[in-house]
């Protein structure tokens, strides 16, 4: 989004203008209708602009703390907080069953053969088999390595994916009231001839609630994390102090070249 801002500003003062019909085209005349393309059923742009200048949401961004779509970080968490407290391991792990909304069909995030990155990213049942094996959230997570590792391809297979109805009235009620915040979930390890369940609504990194809302400490966590394959030390350091102070730099360049 600070990518996006600095870009569009830029973009403006050079006299891009940008599609006139980006808000409110409509399909059916091959027009841009980008409430259509982000998934939304409708838009009211009178509510959208109501508080323009006053309200800025960009203060409810909220972040992903594991490198695949959002929609299976509630169901990832709840299955890392079971194994996690449970200390059970990966060749423990007889089957795992996840219950939500039918997003997870739609959108084949039940998906078990994984052969590309994006792949990895969308397959619910590989993000967990990488969690059972204790894999460190982060890059390697889409790695080629682990695409056809028989370990994460076995774990893959025990991983099922079910529509759970009272999670997808409340998805579908939020889709229609184009106010996506709550995805429900519950999640149900069977290990060592025992079931382990948790269910919520929430993943960490969601900005309304202060147990899940990220701070300065876990972004710069995760910079780290991500940066650390292709970036050296003493440019992260210098990248994370520019940033935290960003309202001290003159020219934005300074920061992209720290980047390179």
């Amino acid at each position: 989004m600070a990518q996006n801002a600095v870009q569009g500003a830029m973009l403006v003062a050079n006299g891009f203008t940008g599609d006139p019909d980006i808000f409110d085209g409509d399909a059916r005349d091959v027009k841009a209708n980008w409430w259509q393309m982000a998934g939304f059923p409708g838009c009211n742009p009178e509510e959208a602009a109501a508080l323009l200048g006053d309200e800025w949401l960009t203060r409810k961004a909220g972040f992903k703390p594991y490198p695949s779509c959002r929609f299976t970080h509630g169901p990832l968490y709840g299955f890392r907080k079971i194994i996690a407290e449970n200390d059970i391991a990966a060749d423990e792990i007889e089957a795992v069953e996840i219950h939500t909304g039918r997003t997870v069909k739609v959108f084949r995030l039940d998906m078990k053969v994984v052969n590309t990155a994006a792949d990895a990213e969308f397959s619910m049942p590989h993000v967990m088999a990488l969690s059972a094996l204790r894999v460190p959230v982060g890059p390697e997570w889409v790695s080629s390595r682990y695409w056809h590792d028989p370990a994460v391809v076995a774990l893959r297979d025990k991983v099922e994916c079910l529509v759970w109805d009272e999670a997808n009235a409340i998805v579908t009620e939020q889709i229609v009231a184009n106010d996506f915040v709550i995805f429900p979930y519950r999640v149900v390890v069977r290990a060592r001839g025992a079931s382990f369940e948790t269910q919520g609504n929430y993943a960490s990194g969601y900005h309304d609630l202060p147990e899940t809302r990220y701070g300065d400490e876990q972004v710069i966590a995760k910079f780290r994390t991500f940066a650390e394959p292709g970036m050296s030390a003493s440019n992260i350091d210098r990248c994370i102090d520019v940033v935290m102070n960003l309202e001290r730099l003159e020219d934005i360049r300074a920061l992209a070249a720290l980047l390179h």
